[in-house]
């Protein structure tokens, strides 16, 4: 999948932007890494992607990876920016098996509001 991370100074909001296939390893690869932790906005960039997840057992399982790692999360705010019908509805699905962790959720189809969503979150 190769995910990309870039820091945008002035919105204080990382984005992370796919490759065109789902991989778990890369998720597990995000959590350990240090540059962005303690982090509360994240645009979620999955439009190039071609292949997600195989099955709501493998979305479940990393739905497990960020409930582990929750203490990294919460109180964030993560914008998930998605380009096809399928996408929007799997991304969906994630947000409500993610429902016990401390994380606000919302899937889009264009960047402007995902961005203007974002933006929205109090100050912190």
């Amino acid at each position: 999948m190769a995910i990309s991370l870039q820091w945008d100074e002035q919105a204080r909001v990382w984005t992370l932007t796919t490759g065109e296939d789902f991989d778990l390893s890369e998720i597990y690869e995000l959590v350990e890494r240090t540059d962005w932790k303690g982090a509360t906005l994240f645009l979620w960039d999955l439009r190039g992607l071609k292949r997600g997840p195989d099955s709501s057992s493998e979305l479940r399982q990393a739905v497990d990876i960020v409930d582990k790692t929750r203490h990294l999360w919460a109180g964030s705010r993560a914008a998930i920016l998605v380009r096809r019908d399928l996408d929007f509805g799997v991304a969906r699905m994630f947000g409500a098996f993610a429902d016990q962790i401390d994380v606000e959720y919302q899937v889009f189809r264009d960047e402007r509001s995902a961005l203007d969503w974002l933006g929205s979150a109090p100050a912190l």
